[in-house]
């Protein structure tokens, strides 16, 4: 076999593969069914004779790409919605057949953007897992993991629980250290539940161990009883005889 025909031979296979055999494109995804299974275009054109491209057809049928396990019990799931880019992964055999990179065994890896939104921006700028919703997302740090749902925003650290609600904030620590004289010394701060708000509305009875620090005003509208005595209706015995009752 002279190196001619050899190169004709090898041009040949090595076009045909180029304009037959695909492993992946970029696709568009059509219609969705359960959201399990749907009709994709890929990005893919084919060159006619007469030097016409014609693109790809749609492909029906679909599997989509979910991260699940445990027999589909376990996993990670999300829309996924007519429009939406995509990857088409062409590979060998499905469908029980023994077809090789045939458009019948696409299946469908979601999540191929058109731009870079602000939510995977973040995520890249502050190595982050970020998972997002409208109006929601969730972000998880090396340090921290953040709820947030418009302006109510839970945080959870090693050391402290915060969650925000507009003005107010519940702060929840078990305790930390606190270097003291230039950091010749330490000091152990106990752990604590701070609330900072305008108005706690308590409904129920509240059992206190330990002391109670008040700046402010007491307002008691029931009994107050102190050391067994009812102070409501408690008297004194003095020189001037006894005492009338509180006022």
């Amino acid at each position: 076999m002279n190196q001619d025909f050899r190169d004709a031979v090898v041009s040949i296979i090595d076009q045909y593969m180029r304009d037959n055999i695909h492993t992946s494109a970029p696709a568009k995804v059509g219609n969705v069914s359960e959201n399990f299974t749907a009709e994709l275009t890929p990005d893919l054109k084919v060159t006619t004779d007469d030097d016409r491209e014609v693109p790809y057809p749609k492909i029906s049928g679909t599997a989509i790409l979910m991260p699940t396990g445990a027999g589909g019990t376990i996993g990670f799931a999300f829309p996924v919605h007519s429009g939406d880019g995509c990857v088409a992964i062409f590979g060998e055999g499905g469908s029980g057949t023994d077809l090789k990179w045939d458009l019948s065994n696409a299946t469908l890896l979601p999540g191929l953007p058109a731009s870079s939104s602000e939510q995977v921006k973040r995520a890249g700028s502050e190595d982050a897992a970020v998972v997002f919703a409208p109006t929601a997302t969730i972000t998880v740090k090396k340090d921290s993991i953040e709820l947030k749902k418009k302006d109510t925003v839970v945080t959870m650290k090693d050391d402290s629980v915060t969650v925000k609600r507009g003005a107010s904030e519940i702060k929840v620590t078990n305790g930390s250290i606190k270097s003291k004289n230039g950091g010749t010394s330490v000091e152990k701060l106990p752990a604590s539940v701070k609330i900072t708000t305008a108005t706690v509305d308590v409904t129920g009875n509240v059992k206190i161990k330990g002391n109670v620090q008040v700046q402010g005003n007491v307002d008691i509208s029931g009994t107050l009883t102190l050391g067994g005595i009812v102070m409501n209706t408690h008297t004194h015995a003095g020189v001037h005889g006894l005492t009338g009752g509180p006022q």
